[in-house]
């Protein structure tokens, strides 16, 4: 399934689709961690206070949220450019230039 948005068209996990299983219902999901991680992970959760498990749900989510997002806008640039919405490097210069904000290869 997809939805048309802001963004263009994402798609989209639909509950009770998919491998059959309730969005609600915790699903297991294994992870190897380097050793390193493992231990700032551990020592991140014990500050906080929260399980290891609350901290690695809420990454994910939060990681998964902006791939979507990046996707999102790649689809759009793509978009952009099919339909010759686009600008040269020269122009945005220019423009920037205008605006009294320069090059960093202007400013050495």
């Amino acid at each position: 399934m997809a939805v048309e948005g802001e963004r263009g068209t994402l798609p989209v996990a639909v509950p009770g689709q998919g491998r059959g299983r309730s969005e609600r219902e915790p699903q297991v999901t294994s992870v190897r961690l380097p050793g390193e991680l493992r231990e700032r992970l551990d020592s991140l959760a014990d500050v906080f206070g929260r399980p290891r498990n609350d901290l690695v749900v809420a990454a994910l989510e939060r990681y998964v949220d902006e791939g979507w997002v990046l996707f999102a806008d790649v689809e759009e640039g793509r978009r952009d450019v099919q339909a010759g919405r686009v600008v040269s490097l020269e122009d945005v210069w220019a423009r920037l230039r205008g605006g009294k904000l320069i090059s960093p290869l202007d400013a050495e």
